[in-house]
């Protein structure tokens, strides 16, 4: 039977194991949350991490934006949809929308993660392509193609896409998960990656 400690006796043993490692989780738990918000002392980690998160946010908010306006420009082109699928217009906003969502929050959060920046660049340069391509439609049905503006946004927009193929997508791959290539071997296949990219 069970009895209950006297007025004045020790605590039991086992009380004061059970509030031992309770105090180690709280001193781990703030270790990591410094850890986390990158690299330095505590306020400089905490500012790295803030201009992370605004770098990162604004990229996401970019591709967002080129998206929405493909998915807007595109029922307004005057396009039918095999002329608007041939063009890959809604294929190309959704793949840099898809890549943006799965990198805005490791750079937000990891900004020392490589793989979140290369993720949210493929997903601006393939939205820009999707986007553009849509608008594009449009300023020709207003006959605005000849303007050397839109012919200079044409030629940036219209290559968007190879970016994403031949750079960012493969180097977040060479480089996953941990930012860094398997060896020291890969590193020429990331200076090729980065060569072929334009």
């Amino acid at each position: 039977s069970f009895e209950a400690p006297r007025c004045g006796a020790p605590a039991p043993v086992r009380q004061a194991a059970r509030t031992r490692p309770v105090g180690e989780l709280r001193r781990l738990v703030v270790v990591r949350h410094y850890a986390s918000g990158g690299a330095g002392g505590h306020h400089e980690g905490m500012t790295g991490s803030r201009r992370a998160t605004v770098a990162a946010t604004a990229l996401f908010a970019l591709a967002l934006l080129e998206a929405l306006a493909g998915y807007i420009a595109e029922p307004l082109s005057g396009l039918g949809a095999y002329e608007l699928n041939d063009l890959l217009v809604f294929t190309n906003c959704t793949l840099g929308l898809t890549l943006a969502v799965a990198g805005w929050p490791i750079a937000a959060n990891r900004p020392d993660i490589r793989v979140g920046w290369l993720l949210l660049g493929g997903g601006v340069t393939y939205a820009s392509t999707g986007g553009g391509l849509a608008i594009l439609a449009n300023v020709a049905n207003a006959g605005g193609a000849d303007n050397p503006i839109w012919r200079a946004y044409a030629t940036v927009v219209s290559g968007g896409w190879t970016w994403a193929i031949s750079f960012f997508i493969p180097m977040a791959l060479l480089l996953f998960p941990d930012g860094h290539p398997p060896g020291r071997r890969w590193r020429w296949l990331a200076w090729l990656m980065a060569v072929n990219g334009p």
